[in-house]
């Protein structure tokens, strides 16, 4: 279902966006949805943002990342 929207907006732009509107083959009432959409929609957050967010492990700061790897592996497959 559309809805009817007045806006007030200075002549000059109006005039721009009528003329670009043209050449995308698209109305300006198309434009101002489209970029209704693009504003209200929620935004995605980066993987490197969700994982800053993730529980830090309590280690010690001699932890040696390589000799646990070697250990796991040693174990897992019973070298």
């Amino acid at each position: 279902m559309k809805a009817r929207l007045s806006l007030s907006i200075d002549t000059d732009i109006l005039k721009e966006v009528k003329k670009l509107a043209a050449k995308k083959k698209i109305s300006v009432s198309e434009m101002v949805e489209d970029y209704f959409k693009v504003i209200t929609k929620p935004k995605r957050k980066l993987l490197t943002e969700i994982l800053d967010k993730l529980p830090k492990p309590n280690l010690p700061e001699d932890f040696d990342w390589k000799e646990e790897y070697i250990k796991d592996k040693m174990k897992k497959y019973g070298y």
